[in-house]
């Protein structure tokens, strides 16, 4: 039987109690996606953060309600494995459910069987269509598309599920329409579309590569027939019905954490970088301290997230939709921390020091 997973609204509330850490332990990476909203790279000199203060951020965050960890990147299998293996190990213990999101290409059976053995029990991997050269043109890097493959196989008999990930493109379409049977014959558990969201490498992607809003309806549609009969999800830049009357769309920054590698807490990995500010670090703050109520009060883009799309919407009589529901979210973030920013320096004193707006966070935001 089919289902068709998607998003429900919900009633935005401020970041007190949260069900998942979405930690960006890396941006260390063996492949070179035309989409990596984090330009992730083999070259990448950031050093994962070290084992206690992981485990400590996990701690803080159960006590917050957290239930899931999910480790990204990068790619985590890039690491040292007995780091990733010590991470999972120390997150199961806690009584978190742990994914890691990889692209499978050094998921062999020996790292499958140890990461299951830890507490993996699911990862998701990215598949950009059917054929090999769709792929490996997508990656950048030849063989990745069996590699992917292989590495499907050894989770799935090492007992994890596996959710496959896909980016819908001009380029892509016809061929993620044929990967039905494809993820039937490799015991795919269940697949999730999205479109690339113009952020990181994907600034870079052309017209040709992006779907119009009536060519991305008919995907949507295509897609509900070739997929019927499997488990399949729309994430929120492919999103069947755009409903503007929604409060929100997804579940950053309500009830899930991004941190990066650095130990940032960021409102969203697909944020550009002027908007990926940061409300405070793991390092010299605990969770509940950087999520107070006054820090992302004071924070706009956090401020903003917090309360939701519609809320958004009400603020700027924001008359547009689209099926890519990240980049009208980042649409509204631009112009509601704009005009923060703006009635900031309005009211500042002549002579007074203008505080760098790559970095500032603290921008009050306007009231609704």
């Amino acid at each position: 039987m089919r289902t068709l997973i998607v998003f429900e609204a919900k009633e935005p509330v401020m970041c007190q109690r949260i069900s998942t850490i979405h930690l960006h332990i890396t941006t260390k990476c063996n492949l070179r996606c035309r989409h990596c909203s984090v330009e992730a790279a083999r070259n990448a000199d950031t050093s994962p953060m070290d084992r206690t203060t992981v485990t400590r951020v996990l701690k803080q965050a159960k006590d917050m309600g957290a239930e899931n960890l999910e480790i990204t990147g990068g790619d985590p299998l890039t690491l040292k494995p007995d780091y990733l293996e010590s991470i999972v190990q120390d997150a199961t213990n806690i009584g978190l459910e742990t994914w890691v999101f990889t692209n499978a290409q050094l998921l062999g059976q020996t790292t499958a069987e140890r990461l299951a053995r830890a507490g993996v029990r699911r990862i998701v991997t990215s598949l950009y269509g059917r054929s090999p050269a769709v792929h490996d043109a997508f990656t950048g890097v030849s063989a990745s598309h069996d590699r992917t493959l292989a590495g499907i196989r050894s989770a799935k008999d090492a007992g994890i599920q596996v959710i496959v990930a896909t980016v819908v493109t001009s380029r892509t379409l016809e061929d993620v329409l044929d990967l039905p049977d494809l993820l039937e014959r490799h015991g795919v558990d269940g697949i999730q579309f999205s479109t690339p969201v113009p952020t990181g490498r994907a600034k870079d992607m052309t017209n040709r590569d992006l779907l119009s809003e009536g060519d991305m309806d008919r995907a949507i549609t295509e897609i509900e027939q070739a997929f019927q009969g499997l488990n399949y999800l729309f994430l929120n830049s492919l999103f069947p019905d755009p409903d503007p009357h929604l409060g929100r769309y997804c579940t950053y920054f309500v009830d899930r954490l991004a941190i990066d590698p650095l130990g940032n807490i960021v409102p969203c990995c697909l944020l550009p970088k002027e908007l990926r500010t940061s409300l405070g670090n793991v390092h010299t703050e605990s969770v509940q301290q950087v999520c107070s109520a006054a820090n992302i009060a004071d924070a706009s883009v956090f401020h903003w997230l917090s309360k939701g799309h519609g809320a958004m919407r009400k603020a700027l009589g924001y008359p547009e939709m689209s099926h890519n529901l990240c980049l009208l979210c980042m649409d509204m973030l631009r112009r509601l921390f704009c005009n923060a920013q703006r009635g900031e320096d309005e009211a500042r004193p002549s002579g007074t020091r203008q505080i760098d707006r790559a970095t500032n966070t603290r921008a009050n935001p306007p009231d609704i």
